[in-house]
């Protein structure tokens, strides 16, 4: 991704001020507030702390002068959200101040049709491959809308999808044609996302929860 070409995005960080482990995504949707995986708000050994917007590469971020950083005020996840299975992980951030908003630093729009496109884009700062090193600038990659028929297929009898994949609120992407564009980790928390035409606007249509490894096909 170039800089500032997604002004939305938010780096997530957990651990001690003086050693912030950046470990999760999410996209800026107010001033306030911060919305991203239910399981990168509560992980099983940490709780998000920290918030950064308009960061690019993860090693000036202690020295960017662009970039933004907060303490996290309040979260909230979905009500039926439970941390054991892979359903309703969505969640919202209230930071502790308010965003100042400029080229470089504003919020997306959220999807509010039932009518998807098949091309979307993701982006974030996860592993390069599949329990690789993060990215040390953000990434972008194409992806493309799974069939529902294929999606089952591929997530059928997992142990945290005891209920298969649920259509009314989960979607599947893989990349595009014999492309292994694809999440991985660190990216959780972070868009699946569309273009607004003419403006330099995303709309966020999905969230980053879950795979079956990263860069692998059908995954």
């Amino acid at each position: 991704a170039s800089r500032f070409e997604y002004p939305h995005m938010a780096l997530l960080g957990y651990g001690e001020r003086s050693d912030i482990k950046w470990l999760c995504g999410g996209s800026i949707i107010s001033e306030k507030f911060i919305i991203t995986a239910a399981h990168c708000i509560d992980t099983r050994r940490n709780k998000v702390k920290y918030v950064a917007v308009g960061a690019y590469s993860l090693y000036y971020i202690d020295s960017d002068d662009n970039i933004q950083r907060f303490e996290v005020k309040e979260t909230y996840v979905h009500q039926e959200y439970n941390g054991r299975d892979h359903y309703n992980d969505i969640g919202l951030i209230q930071i502790d101040g308010n965003l100042r908003f400029h080229f470089g630093v504003r919020p997306a729009c959220l999807h509010n049709s039932i009518d998807l496109p098949e091309m979307f884009t993701i982006s974030g700062w996860g592993s390069l491959e599949n329990g690789g090193e993060s990215a040390d600038i953000l990434q972008k990659a194409e992806v493309v809308q799974e069939s529902n028929k294929n999606c089952r297929r591929i997530y059928r009898r997992r142990p945290r999808l005891p209920h298969g994949i649920k259509e009314d609120t989960q979607i599947c992407a893989r990349g595009r044609g014999n492309q292994l564009a694809d999440t991985c980790q660190g990216d959780s928390g972070g868009p699946l996302q569309i273009k607004m035409p003419t403006l330099n606007i995303y709309t966020i249509v999905g969230i980053t929860s879950f795979g079956i490894r990263c860069g692998i096909t059908a995954s």
